[in-house]
């Protein structure tokens, strides 16, 4: 009976651990997407004035309808429009997928703080920094 449940337990684990690392190749894969999305786009020595600029122009040729605007924390970017609209609720990591393409861009670490749809908010707010 031991035996049994040992057997029961290790094949419980196996899956666990196969699912788990499923999960990790899946966000491998978006980070992925999201660097070549962001592109060779390369703004370190740019002022942050106009990589704002830039990441803004650029998110709007993906339909984004961005644009960025001062922040006491640091520079917000809004996202006007998801283009992924139609499956965001099933696919919310497709949100830090946007998260790193503007980290990529800006050279600096960025956080959502607001998302369309959710607690009647009409616009994805990112801040950098």
């Amino acid at each position: 009976m031991a035996l049994v449940l040992l057997l029961a337990l290790v094949k419980r684990l196996v899956l666990v651990k196969r699912l788990v690392l499923a999960k990790r190749l899946a966000l491998v894969k978006r980070l992925a997407l999201a660097k070549r999305l962001a592109g060779e786009i390369n703004l370190a020595g740019e002022p942050i004035a106009k990589r704002l600029n830039l990441i803004v122009e650029r998110s709007n040729q993906m339909n984004y309808h961005a644009h960025w605007e001062a922040g006491s924390a640091g520079p917000r970017i809004i996202f006007g429009h998801c283009p992924y609209a139609a499956i965001i609720e099933k696919h919310p990591e497709l949100c830090k997928m946007d998260e790193v393409m503007l980290e990529k861009w800006m050279g600096q670490s960025g956080t959502q703080i607001s998302k369309i749809g959710k607690d009647g908010s009409s616009v994805c707010v990112f801040v950098i920094g």
